[in-house]
């Protein structure tokens, strides 16, 4: 990997953890430019996907301890 393609993946993936913590959907920024920095061929999908979605799992394991401290707080019956 050369440095223009670590810096492009780095932007993206600073970019796509942006996105994330606003609304989600910042697979839309790294799953395409794991491809374009990746070699062309069948593996290069199969990559990029387990990439992309080891990087998510994180980001979505620290989600789920934020909100169960939120949601202890919500009182029983809340509606909705």
């Amino acid at each position: 990997m050369t440095f223009s393609q670590g810096a492009f993946l780095a932007a993206a993936s600073a970019g796509a953890g942006v996105i994330n913590a606003i609304a989600g959907g910042g697979t839309l920024l790294t799953f395409p430019a794991l491809l374009t920095v990746l070699p062309p061929g069948p593996a290069a999908a199969v990559a990029a996907n387990a990439t992309n979605t080891l990087a998510l799992w994180a980001g979505q394991l620290s989600s789920a301890f934020a909100y169960k401290k939120l949601a202890s707080s919500v009182p029983d019956g809340f509606p909705g």
